[in-house]
C-alpha cells in the first residue's frame, strides 16, 4: 500500500505496518524464519519474507527516507537467494538459508532486486515530476579514490548516465551528469553520501560557487536542468 501511493510513506499507519513486518512476521514460523532460530541474528538475517526478493520490503523505506534500513532490506534479501556459481536468484532460501525450494530461479525475484538496485542510482517514478540521483547508494562505495558510475539508464525523463569520484581524503565529492531528455525534469535532486557522514559545507555547479544543497539532506538540488553538469560538493 505504501509503494503504490495508497497510504503515504509517513501516514501515521504506514510506521505501525513496517514494524509490525519487523517484529512479528520476517523472523516467525509463519513466514518460516522463526524467532527461536534467528532471532540472535535479527539485523543480519531479519528484514525479509520467505520469498525475499518478491515481497517489496526495501521500496517502503526509501520512500520515507530511511536508507539504512532500505540498504538492510535490499542485500539481506539478496545475499539470502544469491547463487556466486549461476549469478542467479533462486525463489524460497527454505529451510535455512543456504538451501532453496520452489522454483530454482525465478525472474520476478530477480527483476525486483535489479529495481531496487536500480533505485539507489534512480529513483523516477514518484509522479512529482522530479528525478532523484544516488539516494541510497551505500557510503561505504564513496571511499576516496572510488569511482561509481551508470551509464545510458533509461527514465522517464531520458537517458541518464551517472558518475561520481570520490576525493574524500581532498574534502571533496564530483558528479558528473548526463541527461539525453525527451522530457526535462523540473527539478534534479543529487545525493552525495560521505563515508563518515560529513555534511557539505559548499557546492559548486560547472566550476562556480552553487548555494541550492542541503547540507542535512546530503543533496544539491538543480533547478535549471542542462544536458551536461558537473557538481561538486566540498567538505573541509
Amino acid at each position: 500500500m505504501l509503494r503504490t501511493g495508497l497510504i503515504g510513506p509517513h501516514d501515521p499507519i504506514a510506521l505501525p505496518i513496517l514494524m509490525d513486518y519487523e517484529d512479528n512476521l520476517y523472523l516467525s514460523d509463519q513466514f518460516g524464519y522463526p524467532w527461536s532460530k534467528y532471532g540472535k541474528s535479527w539485523f543480519s538475517c531479519g528484514g525479509f519474507s520467505m520469498q525475499p526478493n518478491l515481497l517489496c520490503s526495501p521500496h517502503p523505506y526509501l520512500l520515507r527516507d530511511e536508507i539504512k534500513h532500505f540498504l538492510r532490506a535490499f542485500f539481506n534479501a539478496f545475499a539470502s537467494c544469491y547463487y556466486t556459481d549461476t549469478q542467479m536468484l533462486c525463489e524460497h532460501p527454505l529451510p535455512d538459508l543456504g538451501d532453496w525450494r520452489g522454483d530454482h530461479f525465478k525472474s520476478s525475484d530477480e527483476s525486483n532486486a535489479a529495481y531496487w538496485l536500480r533505485l539507489m542510482f534512480i529513483d523516477d517514478d514518484r509522479e512529482d515530476d522530479l528525478l532523484r540521483l544516488g539516494m541510497a547508494i551505500p557510503r561505504a562505495w564513496f571511499q576516496n579514490g572510488q569511482e561509481i558510475s551508470i551509464n545510458n539508464a533509461p527514465t522517464h525523463f531520458g537517458l541518464v548516465s551517472l558518475k561520481y569520484i570520490s576525493n574524500v581524503s581532498d574534502g571533496y565529492i564530483t558528479a558528473h551528469l548526463k541527461l539525453l531528455g525527451r522530457q526535462t525534469p523540473k527539478s534534479i535532486i543529487i545525493r552525495f553520501r560521505h563515508p563518515n557522514e560529513s555534511k557539505i559545507l559548499r557546492a559548486e555547479l560547472n566550476n562556480k560557487s552553487y548555494s541550492n544543497f542541503n547540507p542535512e539532506k546530503e543533496w544539491v538540488i538543480l533547478d535549471q536542468v542542462s544536458n551536461e553538469s558537473i557538481i561538486k560538493v566540498f567538505y573541509q
